[in-house]
């Protein structure tokens, strides 16, 4: 009586991987699922097929327009700017920011250096960044 030969490449040993591949993905996916996910993490798809927990602020928004750097939204009245606007602008603290409230009314930008409410250097950093009017 002759032996069979045993094949690893047999079509029932195939079918038996395949369906015990799927099984097994189908039982992490749905535990993935069911796991408590933080709420600042998105979880997108990797390549090899993993799920990958990535902060949000890290994917590109498709929504939203990009913040560039440099560019202000609106510039501060210095005549009418609350002094935490004013402490909001570089190189100015507190003291700079009452001086500036002190100083007023301001007829131009150039008054700032005129009443010494701020030095030289400091109004090279803020003069594109204020107004005196609306």
């Amino acid at each position: 009586m002759q032996k069979e030969k045993f094949s690893i490449l047999s079509a029932s040993n195939l079918i038996s991987f395949f369906l015990g591949f799927f099984l097994a993905s189908g039982v992490i996916f749905v535990w993935f699922l069911l796991q408590n996910r933080p709420l600042n993490y998105t979880y997108i798809s990797h390549p090899l097929g993993v799920a990958v927990a990535t902060p949000v602020s890290t994917i590109p928004s498709i929504v939203s327009p990009p913040v560039v750097q440099g560019i202000a939204t609106a510039k501060i009245n210095i005549n009418s700017a609350s002094l935490s606007d004013l402490d909001k602008l570089p190189g100015i603290g507190p003291a700079r920011a009452q001086d500036i409230v002190d100083g007023r009314p301001y007829q131009r930008i150039e008054d700032l250096l005129i009443k010494k409410a701020i030095s030289r250097s400091v109004y090279e950093q803020i003069k594109e960044k204020v107004t005196i009017s609306n």
